[in-house]
C-alpha cells in the first residue's frame, strides 16, 4: 500500500515538544496491511513507537492548537525530537 502524505503538515513548521505525556496529541500508526492504530498515553505511545517501522510505516502525530487541530507527519528522526 503507498502512502500520499504530501497534504500533511511537517515539522519544518512550528510543533511543540514534549508531547509524550500530553493526551491531547495522539499518534496514530498506519501499516501498509491497512491496521490502523493510535495511542493517546504515554504507555501506549510507547508502544506504538516500538511497532513503528519507519521504512514502510506512516506516523501521524494529531496536535490541538488553539483553534484547529493540525496532523503531522512524523519521521524516525522527528519522533527523536518530540520524545
Amino acid at each position: 500500500m503507498n502512502f500520499d502524505t504530501s497534504t500533511l503538515r511537517r515539522f519544518e513548521d512550528t510543533f511543540p515538544v514534549g508531547v509524550r505525556e500530553t493526551r491531547e496529541s495522539p499518534l496514530i500508526l498506519l501499516k501498509p496491511n491497512g491496521t490502523i492504530a493510535w495511542a493517546s498515553r504515554a504507555p501506549e505511545k510507547d508502544e506504538l513507537r516500538e511497532k513503528f517501522d519507519a521504512v514502510n510505516d506512516v506516523l501521524l502525530l494529531a496536535w490541538a492548537g488553539q483553534w484547529r487541530t493540525d496532523v503531522f507527519l512524523v519521521t524516525e528522526d522527528e519522533l527523536k525530537k518530540i520524545y
